[in-house]
């Protein structure tokens, strides 16, 4: 008989989502929660991530802005979209305050 399956840590969660993609801590740190994450443990896996350098959120936004040039996109619109994501501040990726 097989034995049930165990419910992926927050380890394995935050990490299945960054295979896929770059993502912030606050972006991991809300879909851990919408997945039943405590806190706690949602910030113990987080913080592992990070110090491996698999979560990265400097990272993230140079990869975020990257994409969104290449899409043709502004400085105006690229910092919307960055300060909407409650991600830190647009400097952090280059994008000077007009």
């Amino acid at each position: 008989m097989a034995k049930p399956r165990e419910e992926p840590s927050a380890y394995q969660r935050a990490l299945a989502m960054l295979v896929r993609r770059e993502h912030s801590r606050k972006e991991l740190g809300r879909k851990l929660k919408a997945k039943g994450i405590e806190r706690e443990d949602a910030d113990t896996a987080l913080d592992k991530l990070n110090k491996q350098d698999f979560q990265n959120d400097t990272r993230f936004a140079e990869v975020l802005a990257r994409s969104r040039v290449s899409a043709g996109y502004g400085p105006t619109r690229i910092r919307a979209e960055y300060v909407h994501a409650d991600d830190g501040t647009p400097e952090n990726i280059g994008i000077q305050r007009g």
